[in-house]
């Protein structure tokens, strides 16, 4: 992917980490189309010879040396033809982390698991 050329660029606000203070990383965005082929030693089992994916790669490539730097390879059966489109995309990926902490909530604040077919 790093050989493809940079579709432009994205600034996000990463948000504080432990000690880690809030930080703004810019981000190189790249996309492609791959066809990936079944693995070889299970080819006859899959009824597809390959799947195509859609590749989008954000990179931050001038980090501080104190942070580790953003390395994310989304892969997705999404169609992505432009830069607005892999954008919309890594926006919903970096939901990804306020849904895990949703879901932690549930299930240790509010112990979900243990009422389900319960009454509150």
């Amino acid at each position: 992917m790093t050989q493809i050329p940079a579709a432009g660029q994205l600034e996000i606000v990463v948000p504080r980490q432990d000690e880690q203070k809030s930080r703004s990383a810019s981000l190189n965005i790249r996309y492609a189309s791959f066809d990936f082929p079944p693995p070889i030693n299970r080819a006859k089992s899959f009824s597809h010879q390959s799947v195509t994916l859609n590749v989008i790669s954000a990179l931050e490539d001038n980090p501080n040396p104190e942070v580790k730097p953003i390395k994310w390879l989304l892969l997705t059966t999404l169609e992505v033809n432009n830069f607005e489109q892999a954008i919309c995309y890594i926006r919903w990926y970096t939901y990804r982390w306020l849904i895990e902490r949703y879901h932690y909530v549930l299930k240790s604040g509010c112990r979900i698991e243990q009422r389900e077919g319960k009454a509150f």
